[in-house]
């Protein structure tokens, strides 16, 4: 994440997809009270993969010692920027880096975890906590036992510790992305004898190889209830959800041993964390099985289910 530094107090500034700096406290997300300060003096915004300081001030902005007045330009890692006339009015930017979200540590504000696609910790407990951002755009934490949805400024308890969740996710990678996973297909490959499932993912000619794992008996029952549904006119784009129970009965024929529900809240916390170490892009999909009350679905579209005898549905 980029951060500029006041030079006067030392102290470091994430920047976020846009920051105003100005003197009115109620518009600025960087505050500076210098009276020679404009209300709205500056903002500083991230934009087309590189970061743009657009001045807005009746005075002007200095950076590097060359004066911008109603202008816009690139910013470069160790820039001097001096916003007034004052000491306190300089920051020099550290660094560069796309903007993240990120959690800081109530207890000690100096303690942040960016969370760059993924991230992945061992609480406490010795439990695992999965960190990933979801296809509903929005960031959530996982392990096997619970779920968090994180929402901007809120506080959150992990880790024997309090956390501020700050969103900061920049729409054009969103965007990207969101385009990336619409061109993916799953392809399921089934041995005859139905105890064998591969899965691959394959996005514009590059397969992700998943292999085959325990777990993915559970991503074909979901997505052959997907293709059931699917050939209902009526279901259209609310077709494949399947109520837990009946789930759990399919999967532990399936497997030929007794599963509840807090077995599957395993398999799928397996599957997303194999999603997780799948590189470039599996991290992309780790919202593939959608959750509602009691209900669970395969929920990307695009797949295709063959099995060894060579008969096969899509």
């Amino acid at each position: 994440m980029a951060i500029i530094k006041c030079i006067h107090s030392n102290k470091a500034i994430i920047l976020h997809t846009q920051n105003r700096i100005g003197r009115n406290k109620k518009v600025s997300t960087i505050h500076i009270a210098e009276n020679d300060i404009s209300q709205s003096h500056a903002v500083i915004e991230w934009k087309n993969g590189d970061w743009y300081l657009q001045d807005c001030s009746r005075n002007g902005t200095l950076i590097s010692k060359k004066y911008f007045h109603h202008a816009s330009t690139k910013l470069k890692e160790n820039d001097i920027i001096q916003f007034g006339r004052d000491e306190s009015t300089k920051y020099q930017v550290v660094n560069l880096n796309p903007p993240v979200s990120y959690l800081v540590s109530l207890s000690n504000p100096e303690t942040i975890m960016e969370l760059g696609n993924f991230e992945k910790i061992t609480n406490d407990e010795n439990e695992e906590i999965l960190f990933y951002y979801s296809s509903d755009m929005c960031w959530k934490a996982e392990t096997e036992s619970y779920s968090i949805k994180f929402e901007h400024e809120k506080t959150y308890r992990l880790n024997n510790d309090n956390w501020l969740f700050v969103e900061n996710e920049p729409l054009d990678a969103t965007i990207d992305t969101r385009n990336l996973v619409d061109q993916a297909e799953f392809q399921f490959k089934v041995s005859e004898d139905e105890e064998s499932v591969q899965v691959n993912i394959t996005i514009d000619g590059l397969k992700l190889d998943l292999g085959e794992r325990s777990h993915h008996h559970l991503l074909l029952i979901l997505a052959r209830k997907r293709f059931s549904d699917s050939k209902e006119d009526s279901l259209t784009n609310n077709c494949g959800w399947l109520d837990v129970e009946n789930l759990v009965s399919q999967l532990s024929k399936e497997l030929y041993k007794t599963v509840d529900e807090y077995y599957i809240n395993i398999l799928i916390h397996r599957f997303r964390k194999q999603l997780f170490g799948l590189k470039p892009y599996g991290y992309l999909f780790s919202e593939v099985i959608e959750r509602k009350k009691g209900r669970i679905r395969f929920a990307h579209p695009l797949f295709n289910i063959s099995q060894e005898s060579h008969l096969s549905i899509a």
